[in-house]
Order: C-alpha cells, then structure tokens, then sequence
C-alpha cells in the first residue's frame, strides 16, 4: 500500500513494570529491533551522533508512546546526551505514563513561565536520559508548535544533546507536527500489527509524499513473533 521503507520492526512487548524496558533488558530481541533502527538512522543521517528523531503515525493507539520511550532507551546506552521531548501537546500520555503530568514543562518554556533547566527532567535513573514533559495542554496547541520559541527551544536542546527523539501528535489526525518534520534528519511512522487501519494508514501515508515530508519511514510495532 505504500512504497515509504520499512525501517524495522518491534516485537510485541512482555508486560513489564519497567519504565524503559531497552534499558532494563539490553540483550532482549525486544531491544535488538531497536538497535537495528539505531543503526540504519545512522545510514540515513550520515553521522552517528547530531540527530533529530520525529516519531508519529496515523492515528492513536499505534503504540508511538511505547516506541518513543524505549528508541530513547536504546540510544542512551551509547550517550548520556539523550533528550526525550514530549510534543504530543494536545493529548500528552508521554508525560502521563513517565509520571509527570503535572509538572512545569515545554508549555510553561514557550509562554516565558520557565526556563529550560527549570523543567527539564535531568535526574530520573529509571529512565537513562533526559525529559521535557508537555507540562499543561494550552488552548492553542496548533500556534505553539509553529511558533518561533519552538524553533529557538529546539535549536537550545541541538547545542546541548546529541539525540533529540520527539514524540508528536499523530500527523494523520491534527496537522501540527508537519511544522517540525523539516527539522528533523528522519520521520518515522509508527504503524501497528492488527491495530491500524489499512485503508486509513494508506491515505496517511499518501498525503505524507504528496506532502514531500523530509525522509518518511515506517516501523512496524508490536510484531507477534511465535517462539
């Protein structure tokens, strides 16, 4: 249905009460189709360290959460310059599921309530790198992504961190994110197995190219894999 590249696929997760399970169990295959991404992002990027990640996909429920935590996972193994940001402004369930959703944060930066260091999440050893949660769902989400505080923040977080992975809304729902998919060196698409609809993704997938988005690559999440 498409011709966009498939840049891997994830396993189906074991249920875990870890809250980054590519940190809590490196040598798993669960971790390994990770490293495999890791890896061909450097192939895509030509270098091996300086690089923008935007993950998003069509529509909610394709495990884009999930991925966004442990890619971040994944890389802070090689780096302790891993920066996490949740971007997803209009439905933030990054921040809800890392246990901080009602902190200051990425919001309270753009408005001028806080400072970068005041709300960056620098010290949570269950996560292995750092994390700028949504801090509080503003009225106008769609004004803040596109504006120029954004593109100054993100410039900030490119001086300080080598990876910067950013979980959006889902571009085939709420159009915000195509403001930052030019900024980023790859856009990953998250699709998910027995989840996602065909026909819908097809559509997605169709306006992405018609779009000209900057390097679009599918993952394909939660693979059922029989042992």
């Amino acid at each position: 249905i498409t011709n966009i590249p498939v840049l891997g696929t994830i396993r189906h997760a074991d249920d875990s009460e870890a809250k980054v399970q590519t940190v809590e169990k490196p040598k798993s295959l669960f971790t390994e189709g990770f490293r495999i991404i890791r890896s061909r992002v450097e192939f895509i990027s030509k270098r091996k360290t300086d690089i923008s990640l935007l993950i998003t996909s069509a529509e909610s429920g394709d495990g884009k959460t999930h991925f966004a935590i442990n890619l971040s996972g994944v890389y802070s193994l090689v780096s302790d310059k891993v920066v996490l940001v949740d971007m997803d402004i209009r439905n933030p369930k990054l921040s809800e599921r890392l246990g901080y959703k009602h902190v200051k944060g990425l919001v309270h930066v753009l408005i001028g309530e806080a400072t970068l260091d005041e709300v960056l999440i620098k010290d949570d050893k269950d996560l292995g790198f750092h994390f700028l949660p949504v801090g509080v769902v503003p009225p106008n989400p769609a004004e803040l992504v596109r504006s120029e505080e954004m593109m100054k923040l993100l410039e900030d977080l490119k001086q300080r961190y080598d990876y910067r992975i950013i979980d959006t809304s889902p571009l085939g729902l709420v159009s915000d994110a195509y403001a930052l998919t030019n900024i980023a060196d790859v856009n990953l698409l998250i699709t998910r197995v027995f989840k996602s609809d065909k026909s819908f993704f097809k559509n997605f997938v169709g306006q992405v190219q018609q779009d000209s988005v900057n390097n679009p690559y599918i993952v394909l999440n939660d693979l059922q894999v029989p042992k």
